[in-house]
């Protein structure tokens, strides 16, 4: 009976050890995709970011994608192109498709450019819709130049349209209302204190990391291009951010979760050592180690060692994985979406571009997401443990309630299972 009562204790001392605060795992219902025609509302709702929800009749469009990802995805665009009247080509590109390795896909992933006749061919095309995460332009230099080719020859471009077929099949994200996406966003434009201020960031796994910014240009460029009506981005760049200092920890990766958590210590913005990660810190350091003194891209710093990005985003029903169990290494449908979640911080350091005149070409760029974080502006706090303040907002809810109920529409649908945090 005795140490059935200590069993009893220290696996709730456990539990509340490793959650604290961090709400518990949650995901999302969806329903079996019987057809390609229960995906079209919502590839509908993703070309609608871009202004390419209303395709011409007769109009010519690319699609491409790769064999990472499930074919239903460029089926769905396909259909909804070619019910429109349009002649619709795609290619399908390698991808990734045997890699579950995390440290392996961001290797890889920095090194895959589209090549040079695809790239060139987009501009014979009405509408360019992008599904892949490989990077657009043979090399660094082609890859920004193509954005312009596109406005100077006519073409419409989704380059970022990766949704997954789930996210695609689920209702409360392909029906949110726009009117309410964009109460919720012009919200957290209205919060975010202008000027210089101090922003602290921490998570429950030890996370403690400090920095100076002024959200000012940001929040204009958002104000000027109307409130977005999908998921908002808002980010702390390097010419906008001053002295980060701290620590940043994680196990999870835009492409994986780690065995163990990884430490980054950080002083004037940029990464002083790692430790942990089973295997990251290593492969990390020596990474750094040997490309100090080389300058990338066109930010004019030495080496890979400084912080990029730190940007969180705003859409409840946005997710990841699928269901408990999911692996978020593996195929890039399991995780893409992901950093979109409300209350979700993604955070960056490396270089903007690779290095062509030390023979680099390559984009080295490690990205880390926080799905618990606690983020303060300020003194005003915006995220706790990964909850997004303003969906508790009583304007926010009132818009809501024009369209249900405000708890349905504005509660997250995906809480991941993260090791340490929420699960044993």
């Amino acid at each position: 009976m005795y140490a059935g009562r200590v069993l009893l204790f220290l696996a709730v001392s456990v539990a509340l050890c490793l959650a604290g605060d961090a709400p518990a795992p949650r995901f999302p219902d969806i329903p079996e995709v019987q057809s390609i025609e229960d995906l079209l509302p919502g590839v509908r709702t993703v070309l609608k970011r871009y202004d390419m929800e209303e395709i011409k009749s007769g109009s010519s469009v690319l699609i491409v994608t790769d064999r990472s990802l499930d074919p239903r995805l460029a089926e769905a665009f396909q259909k909804y192109a070619v019910q429109a009247g349009a002649n619709v080509d795609v290619v399908v590109l390698n991808g990734f498709p045997e890699e579950r390795d995390p440290m392996q896909l961001w290797e890889r992933w920095g090194q895959n450019w589209w090549p040079q006749w695809l790239w060139k061919a987009t501009v014979q095309y009405d509408d360019l819709i992008n599904l892949t995460y490989l990077i657009v332009g043979s090399t660094y230099q082609e890859g920004q130049a193509i954005r312009s080719w596109f406005d100077a020859q006519g073409v419409r471009a989704a380059l970022n349209a990766r949704p997954s077929v789930e996210i695609l099949a689920y209702r409360p994200f392909t029906q949110f209302p726009e009117e309410l996406m964009a109460a919720l966003n012009r919200k957290v434009i209205d919060t975010i204190p202008r000027g210089r201020v101090q922003v602290h960031l921490t998570t429950p796994d030890g996370t403690d990391l400090w920095l100076d910014n002024d959200y000012t240009g940001v929040l204009k460029q958002l104000l000027e291009g109307g409130v977005p009506s999908y998921s908002m981005q808002v980010s702390a760049l390097p010419n906008q951010f001053k002295n980060a200092r701290g620590k940043l920890v994680t196990s999870t990766l835009n492409v994986g979760v780690l065995q163990e958590p990884v430490t980054l210590w950080i002083e004037n913005s940029k990464v002083q050592r790692v430790e942990g990660g089973k295997g990251l810190a290593s492969y990390l350091t020596r990474t750094f180690e040997r490309l100090d003194s080389v300058e990338f891209g066109a930010d004019g710093r030495p080496g890979l060692r400084w912080l990029d990005e730190i940007t969180f985003t705003t859409h409840p029903k946005q997710f990841g994985l699928k269901k408990e169990g999911d692996s978020f290494s593996g195929l890039f449908d399991n995780w893409k979406g992901a950093h979109y979640r409300s209350g979700a911080i993604h955070i960056s350091l490396g270089a903007s571009g690779p290095a062509p005149t030390h023979g680099i070409n390559k984009r080295y760029r490690f990205v880390f997401e926080l799905y618990f974080p606690t983020l303060v502006v300020g003194g005003r706090k915006l995220i706790d443990n990964g909850h997004l303040l303003v969906l508790e907002d009583g304007e926010v809810r009132d818009v809501a309630a024009r369209f249900g109920s405000p708890e349905e529409w504005l509660t997250e649908a995906w809480i991941p299972a993260v090791p340490g945090i929420n699960v044993p």
